[in-house]
């Protein structure tokens, strides 16, 4: 198997926060244990610790340039276990063009992304799609999680062997239960995310909002390329990015983090 790198978006403004003050939301404190006053972890330990046992050797973290508390934090990622590097960037139209940055890095590696401000348990899932995209030989597999939060989330449809059909990207209202937790992929998509970002026409896509990894997705089934999925039931997914959810996990807001058997 190819050796494998992460991918760590973290270019983002968090706008759906608001204005605030206080750390990155990537190293925002969050609850280590069920304790919401016991011991605290970066918002982003969690897809670190998925990186680490899925043998993820180094992962690149994607850095808005100001955000210099993320790096201040993370270091080079020998807390963790994960060996990281930085790439600095100007605002991007959104994340893929974000994730196209780190295409000069990935040469012939897989990718592995997963979101730093998104909680997730278990530990292993990242380590499970890994194995199951190898023995499916899939150019892009996800790992799928149960979605109470449709209208904030990419909606998965799977058919019977469970290959993508479709995506329905914050629907306001969909059938579908599944989003997407991580995704592992090889270099074919990496060459193809690239050209997608380098010919990505706003006009054209009337999307009417930034574009997101699920577009992305989206226009590679259109192009032919099978994407596998691994269901996950038992996982468990928070995100951080807005100011309702954040109170679900951050420290002295009354919250609590999410655990592998307690719904979001």
């Amino acid at each position: 198997m190819r050796e494998i790198w992460g991918l760590i978006p973290a270019a983002g403004a968090a706008t759906r926060l608001g204005r605030r003050r206080g750390p990155s939301k990537e190293v925002l404190p969050v609850p280590a244990g069920a304790d919401p006053a016991g011991p605290t972890k970066p918002a982003c330990q969690d897809l670190l610790d998925n990186f680490r046992v899925a043998g993820v050797t180094r992962a690149l973290v994607l850095l808005r340039r100001g955000k210099w508390d993320v790096a201040q934090r993370l270091g080079d990622g020998a807390e963790f276990g994960v060996d990281l590097a930085y790439r600095v960037l100007a605002p991007t139209r959104g994340v893929p063009f974000t994730l196209a940055a780190a295409a000069p890095f990935a040469g012939d590696r897989l990718i592995a992304l997963g979101f730093p401000d998104i909680l997730v348990q278990p530990r292993d899932l990242l380590a499970r799609l890994v194995a199951h995209r190898e023995r499916a030989s899939a150019d892009v597999a996800l790992a799928l999680a149960h979605c109470d939060r449709p209208h904030a989330s990419d909606l998965v449809a799977i058919d019977a062997r469970g290959r993508v059909r479709r995506l329905e990207i914050k629907p306001e209202a969909t059938q579908l239960k599944w989003t997407w937790a991580f995704a592992v992929w090889t270099p074919r998509f990496t060459r193809f995310l690239t050209k997608w970002t380098e010919t990505f026409e706003p006009r054209r896509a009337r999307l009417g909002r930034e574009p997101f990894v699920g577009d992305v997705l989206q226009a590679a089934l259109a192009e032919g390329f099978e994407i596998d999925t691994l269901q996950a039931p038992d996982a468990r997914l928070l995100d951080i990015g807005t100011p309702e959810s954040l109170a679900l996990a951050a420290p002295g807001r009354g919250g609590h983090a999410p655990s592998p058997r307690t719904p979001e």
